[in-house]
């Protein structure tokens, strides 16, 4: 019954529609018995009520009633029917044998619609439904998929929106079923038809909206045909680009920066935008971001090298020493735990984790950049630091602030060679912290993202060193023991630590010459051998790969390392600096611009409003030769709006290079032109061009063939005869 209403429901105005589709409910009931249609509109008014408690209404109530009356009166006239009959025909139908059941089955209806003529309209109405279901199946993928070809898929899904085109592919709806076409031209083996579908529906379309943009960037520069005291002038029009109508910061840049193509962000408009940001207003507060790490960074080195401050326990200068790690441990320490404790609270709150290694999850915000992960690590040996610090365990057995108290016990002592250990890795880690100031120049921007890019092959080649290391530093530790204690084998391949670090050693060319003298004399041969076949498979085999591979990939890179760098800059632009301007700053800014003036192209040649001056290299426009130098159109006549502009062909350069041309081209058409009177007055014309010149001139050409046929054959008697007299005179020597 729920499936009855999808098709009675929406075509109960079609009175034909409704009796096709009651004549088939009421065939479907009579296989389930007697059916109650009074209960069944009971339960189907109330679970309309209960879902629609807003909006059903008397008017909803009147119009459903109605439906169902409808509904109802059809399904029990025809059930009548089926019950009066049914019971019947299954008796008689029993009592038949197979061969004569075989024989009536068709011969019967010829009878029944010769008796009963009314009964052909069932048929025609079954017909009917058939034909309707065909021609609302039949949908122009439908019938492309029975040709089995591409092209009419292709065809066939071509004038479909975009929005409903995988629908169409996936779901062919006829009347209450519903069907793949997918699924159905693999069935059917309408292979070819089934490849276009997935080809189709697995293809990737976008607009071709960024493909324009070099083209738009293009035109936003004007450069200068002229040079002046060395350098050219030219004005990029970015006003647009740098603010909106609020004077804010657009996200022009940033929607480049997000898209991520390193060829675009390298185009000069965009270089120029980012570099003027950076200049004049993002240098020196990103910088400041960064002064941090710098700063303590010396405090660091005070702290612990040993070599600037004394480290006598009592003597006056360990309060420095004291004051300065207090100051890491307040301002350095704090900071990174009250940040990373912030942003892992929020990050769990938000459910922003991810697992690391596939097991352990993280705050995600942990894993997005390098500096993030640094900071994490370096917090992680602070709070080491911290607790291995010796002034506190020192205030547990003195009263007095000690950096060293080895005199209170063998512990104290034996803690400060754990501290000045633990306390050499947070110095790399500030390192490269600080080593972020590299972005303040683009070369050495380009520089670093090299490095960083080609860190994972170097740890790669890395992993396989320790690899073969581990190896043959095993195959070496099984060898059998020299009986002498000083022997090399002894003292460097005991055991596999000690050969481990020997060859080590050996890979990064800081093992001692003499060893490897002794190393082939030593009592062992295996340990020779060893030793060589792991010199072999580093230093010529894997060594040279590492190069190779490395080139391969610095190729590759180096394309896009500018662009790369660009875009980190750019980042730094709108996530660190930006933030960091106040508004006053920013109108300042925008102010010295002057974008609102007119800006002017050569001296005394007025331009456009919006655009920003500067001057460059006279060969800058040499690295980006699709903007032409001067590319304003200038045109002669009256310079009145309402006029349209002339064809290029006709307009009239009137600036000096263009007045050159002109000239010189008159000067040469000229030329031209007299050098044609001349040749007309003295009758000079070009050989070949009447019949008596080319009578003379085939006859002088075949005059030269015979001349030169008779000079060969002149020359090939010379040769022979010189030939025989060779023969002769050799003959008559050796009689």
């Amino acid at each position: 019954m729920l499936y009855a209403m999808e098709s009675l429901v929406p075509f109960i105005g079609n009175i034909d529609r409704v009796q096709e589709d009651c004549d088939v409910l009421t065939l479907t009931l009579a296989k389930h018995g007697n059916v109650n249609l009074k209960e069944f509109r009971s339960v189907m008014f109330a679970s309309l009520r209960s879902l629609l408690p807003t909006t059903w209404s008397s008017e909803h109530e009147s119009a459903w009633a109605w439906f169902w009356s409808i509904v109802e009166s059809q399904v029990e006239k025809n059930g009548r029917l089926i019950g009066n009959h049914r019971q019947c025909l299954r008796t008689f139908l029993g009592r038949l044998d197979e061969a004569t059941l075989a024989g009536f089955k068709l011969p019967v209806f010829d009878t029944f619609f010769a008796n009963c003529e009314e009964s052909q309209l069932y048929l025609r109405a079954a017909n009917k439904i058939f034909i309707r279901t065909l021609a609302e199946g039949s949908t122009p993928v439908i019938i492309a998929i029975n040709k089995n070809t591409a092209k009419e898929v292709q065809v066939a899904v071509a004038s479909y929106p975009r929005g409903e085109r995988e629908v169409i592919l996936l779901r062919v709806q006829v009347g209450t079923e519903s069907m793949s076409p997918l699924i159905w031209a693999a069935e059917k083996g309408a292979l070819e038809s089934a490849m276009a579908i997935l080809d189709d529906l697995l293809t990737v379309r976008a607009d071709r909206a960024p493909s324009l943009l070099p083209a738009l960037f293009d035109e936003l520069i004007w450069r200068s045909r002229n040079v002046k005291n060395g350098a050219r002038r030219a004005n990029s029009y970015i006003a647009s680009f740098l603010s909106d109508e609020e004077g804010q910061l657009t996200d022009s840049l940033l929607d480049l920066i997000k898209h991520g193509d390193p060829t675009i962000i390298c185009h000069p408009t965009v270089v120029f935008q980012s570099d003027l940001l950076w200049t004049r207003l993002c240098c020196m507060p990103w910088a400041m971001t960064k002064l941090w790490f710098c700063i303590t960074l010396l405090v660091y080195i005070v702290a612990e090298q040993q070599a600037f401050l004394p480290r006598d326990p009592l003597s006056s200068d360990r309060f420095s020493v004291i004051f300065c790690r207090a100051f890491l441990y307040t301002f350095s320490l704090g900071q990174l735990f009250t940040k990373h404790g912030y942003q892992t609270y929020r990050a769990i709150r938000q459910k922003q984790m991810t697992r690391f290694c596939g097991c352990l999850p993280v705050p995600t915000y942990m894993l997005q950049t390098r500096q993030e992960v640094v900071e994490l690590v370096l917090l992680l040996f602070l709070v080491c630091l911290f607790c291995c610090e010796p002034v506190l365990h020192c205030l547990a057995v003195s009263n007095e602030l000690l950096t060293n108290c080895c005199e209170f016990g063998e512990w104290q002592c034996n803690l400060m060679p754990t501290y000045n250990r633990v306390a050499a890795f947070p110095v790399l880690l500030y390192f490269v912290l600080a080593c972020e100031l590299v972005h303040l120049n683009v070369h050495l921007s380009v520089f670093s993202v090299i490095c960083s890019c080609l860190m994972s092959e170097f740890v790669m080649y890395v992993a396989a060193l320790v690899f073969f290391t581990a190896a043959f530093a095993s195959a070496i530790a099984c060898l059998p023991h020299s009986l002498s204690t000083q022997s090399v084998q002894m003292r460097g391949f005991f055991s596999w630590p000690m050969a481990f670090e020997c060859l080590l050693s050996m890979a990064f060319s800081a093992y001692g010459g003499n060893k490897y003298e002794e190393i082939a004399q030593a009592d062992e041969p295996l340990l020779n051998w060893l030793v060589m076949g792991f010199a072999a498979c580093w230093h010529v085999y894997l060594m040279n790969l590492m190069v190779a591979q490395l080139c391969q990939r610095y190729n590759e890179l180096f394309l896009h390392a500018r662009g790369n760098a660009r875009l980190r800059r750019g980042i730094n632009i709108y996530e660190t600096a930006m933030p960091l301007i106040s508004k006053r700053r920013w109108t300042a800014f925008l102010t010295s611009l002057h974008l609102e003036e007119a800006c002017e192209l050569d001296q005394g040649d007025n331009g456009l409003r919006g655009a920003v001056p500067t001057t460059e290299d006279p060969y800058e426009y040499l690295q980006h030769p699709q903007v032409p130098l001067d590319r304003v159109q200038r045109y002669g006549g009256l310079a009145r709006p309402d006029l349209p502009w002339p064809s290029l062909d006709e307009a009239v350069d009137d600036s000096d290079i263009g007045k050159l041309a002109q000239l010189t081209r008159t000067k040469f058409e000229e030329m031209d032109r007299i050098m044609m009177d001349m040749a007309s007055k003295l009758q000079v014309r070009h050989p070949g061009t009447s019949s008596s010149g080319a009578y003379f001139s085939a006859m002088n050409a075949s005059q030269q063939r015979d001349e030169s046929k008779l000079a060969d054959d002149r020359d090939d008697g010379a040769l022979k005869d010189m030939v025989a007299s060779e023969l002769e005179e050799e003959f008559t020597e050796k009689r």
